[in-house]
Parts: structure tokens; C-alpha cells; sequence
């Protein structure tokens, strides 16, 4: 199948952990992974995306995780804590030069980033990111982070 990108755009608070926690938690729940929906990508269209919920088919998490084998939930379930060094199983921060060079600013505002812009943007962060990985980075309005975009690849 291939590795496909995963996006994730979701409110911020100080405590990243607790925001990626509260994130796999609601994928799980609605059973946004594989192996109950094998390929996700087909789906990743906002609205299309959040109305998918088959609901969890695993006791939990970790569970859904054993049961997708090597090929990962090809979702956020594969990531499993904040760090500040790419790796797998790490959401880390991507470096602001790379946010410069994909959005024209280290600190890119949420409402400025529609269409061409974000696709491009996305595009250009994603590249760097390898399979089995993830990335994240923060919207700003007023200068103030207001939504986390977490950006990955599944394993296969």
C-alpha cells in the first residue's frame, strides 16, 4: 500500500502530551485506524474524515495497535508521546526554518492558509517527514498559538 500522510489540526494548550493524548484517544473512539478502516487516506477530506466513526472494534489502544501488526493504525494511534527529536513514534516540532520556507513565516496564521497556500505549505512539511513518523506545529492568531497541526506518515 505505502506510506500515506495523516493531518490532524486540533485546538492548543500549553500541555502537548495532553493535547496528543486527548487526540488518539478521540481516533480511537471513533475508530479512525487500521485495521478497522484499512485505508484512512481515502477518507482524510475534513468533513468526510470527522463523519467516518465505525466506532473502536479493540479494548484499547494499545490493543488496536498489536492488531495492525507492522503495518501501524496508519493514524495518530502510532505516535505515542511528544518529543523534541524526529523519531518514531514521536509527534516533534518542526523546525522553523522549515515552516519559513513552507508557509513564508515561522508562525503561520490560521486564516491566511486556505486553498493553494496550505496545500503547498503542507506539501513542503510533509516531505521531510519519514514513514512511521510525525511533526507537529502550531496556528497563530494575534501572535497567539490557537490550533496544533500534527503532521505525519503512516508506516505502510
Amino acid at each position: 500500500m505505502g506510506g500515506e500522510p495523516y493531518i490532524y489540526i486540533v485546538p492548543y494548550e500549553n500541555d502537548l502530551q495532553k493535547v496528543l493524548d486527548k487526540l488518539r484517544e478521540r481516533e480511537f473512539k471513533a475508530g479512525r485506524y487500521n485495521p478497522v478502516v484499512p485505508n484512512l487516506a481515502a477518507y482524510m477530506d475534513g468533513e468526510k474524515y470527522l463523519k467516518l466513526a465505525p466506532g473502536a472494534k479493540h479494548t484499547s489502544i494499545d490493543a488496536a495497535r498489536e492488531a495492525a501488526q507492522e503495518s501501524g493504525t496508519r493514524s495518530i494511534l502510532d505516535i505515542v508521546r511528544i518529543g523534541k527529536d524526529p523519531n518514531y513514534e514521536v509527534a516533534s516540532p518542526v523546525e522553523s526554518s522549515r515552516l519559513d520556507t513552507a508557509f513564508g513565516t515561522d508562525k503561520p496564521v490560521e486564516e491566511e492558509l486556505a486553498g493553494e497556500k496550505w496545500e503547498e505549505g503542507i506539501s513542503t512539511v510533509l516531505e521531510e517527514i519519514e514513514r512511521g513518523m510525525c511533526q507537529y506545529f502550531f496556528l497563530y492568531k494575534s501572535n497567539k498559538p490557537i490550533k496544533i497541526c500534527f503532521a505525519g506518515y503512516s508506516y505502510d
